[in-house]
């Protein structure tokens, strides 16, 4: 019986230690399992909405005049926060580094009521990537990690760190 209670117990703890979420993110998964979460200058960002508010999660692919587009993006409306990522000439699994040609961007807004909403992107610089890991069936999953800056004070920076979503494309 001891013998069993023994084997119970070093059971529950590998359970518990296999168990441990990573600082509060969600799990990097290529399922579509529509999660999306990141640290926003070291603090996690999860999707959220309040009643009646709407999507927070997106992931959309769209060819336009031959040219296809890849958006993905997440929102907190507790927060009044939003995370989207652009990839224009979007072409499958693979890193894609931001860059200031407007075709590969990151864009965060925090919204305040007009005029105070503050917007940040990495269209004025070239500061992290995109890593798509799968793009098929209708799921699009990848990692990311990028600097955005403040549209109105380049001095003011906003850093994402362990970025990770899996979707389900609309």
């Amino acid at each position: 019986m001891k013998f069993l209670k023994n084997i119970a117990l070093v059971i529950t703890i590998l359970v518990i230690i296999s168990c441990k979420k990573d600082d509060g993110l969600t799990k990097e998964t290529q399922s579509g399992a529509n999660t999306f979460s990141c640290k926003i200058n070291g603090k996690v960002f999860l999707p959220k909405e309040e009643l009646f508010s709407g999507r927070t999660l997106y992931a959309n692919i769209k060819t336009i005049n031959g040219i296809k587009i890849l958006i993905v993006g997440a929102s907190n409306a507790t927060n009044k926060l939003d995370v989207s990522l652009k990839i224009e000439n979007f072409t499958g699994v693979g890193t894609y580094q931001l860059s200031t040609s407007q075709s590969i961007f990151a864009d965060y807004e925090i919204r305040n009521p007009v005029p105070n909403e503050i917007k940040y992107t990495t269209r004025n610089s070239d500061i992290g990537k995109i890593n798509i890991t799968r793009s098929d069936n209708n799921i699009v999953s990848g990692t990311f990690e990028f600097t955005c800056i403040n549209e109105k004070d380049n001095a003011d920076r906003v850093v994402f760190t362990k970025g990770r979503f899996d979707l389900v494309v609309d």
